[in-house]
């Protein structure tokens, strides 16, 4: 399963927003059923950014999000 998070961020915000986006990508990749993820950002607009994971289910995923540690 595929997920994309869109994010719309100013310029001069945006290195807190990677670390911050790297943190979270971190935190995902420990859970169970993640396969994969990455941080990209538009090549027509610096602000546009998205976070994309992949997941073996939709279950995996979910149960992701469901995670308090």
């Amino acid at each position: 399963m595929l997920v994309t998070n869109r994010f719309v961020v100013d310029v001069d915000v945006a290195d807190e927003f990677t670390e911050r986006a790297h943190a979270a990508l971190t935190a995902l990749a420990a859970r169970p059923g993640y396969l994969r993820g990455r941080l990209v950002r538009a090549l027509d607009d610096p602000r546009h950014w998205c976070l994309v994971t992949e997941w073996e289910s939709v279950g995996a995923y979910r149960r992701a999000l469901g995670g308090f540690e």
